[in-house]
């Protein structure tokens, strides 16, 4: 656990030291009196946290429930990518179970207000390591809210322990 919190925070990192780099490039070649690109797209860029619930189809489970944080940045005008950490509770049949997930993401901005993106990783899901790999949909609504859907597989050297399906919130601090 304490490996994908230390890689988690790394990806952030990362993530942090980019969007840095570009805000400087930005200022470097306009100065402050230089035009600057404004688009009508939603900011994906930044820093977000959420919450989301969902369930585990055909695996027993009654639902699930968590909270993300993570750091998005641009590669380029409809490339996203980003680190992701999720913190959840499963309520399989007769217990409950707690995962923890690094996730690396890579998305498209479709249109001003949609993006869609694949997401892989690994972490803990009860105390045992897994990976997982998966993708969804996120819709802007506000110029700070977004809301999610995401299905995720999660798998370890057991084979699959199946797929998570949800639906989130997230507020974009940008």
């Amino acid at each position: 656990m304490k490996r994908a919190i230390t890689i988690a925070a790394g990806l952030m990192l990362a993530g942090a030291m980019a969007t840095s780099a570009g805000a400087a490039g930005i200022l470097g070649q306009g100065g402050y009196g230089g035009s600057t690109y404004n688009s009508a797209a939603y900011n994906w860029e930044g820093f977000y946290a959420g919450i989301y619930g969902g369930a585990w189809p055909g695996s027993g489970s009654a639902g699930t429930v968590g909270g993300m944080a993570g750091i998005n940045f641009a590669l380029n005008d409809s490339l996203i990518a980003g680190g992701e950490l999720q913190v959840g509770k499963s309520w399989p049949t007769g217990g409950d179970e707690t995962s923890v997930l690094a996730l690396g993401r890579l998305g498209m901005a479709v249109s001003d207000a949609v993006m869609i993106y694949g997401e892989g990783g690994f972490g803990t899901q009860d105390g045992n390591g897994t990976y997982a790999l998966g993708g969804g949909l996120e819709l802007a609504m506000t110029d700070n809210i977004a809301l999610r859907g995401d299905i995720l597989a999660l798998s370890n050297s057991g084979g699959l322990n199946g797929a998570r399906v949800t639906a989130g919130a997230l507020w974009y601090f940008n």
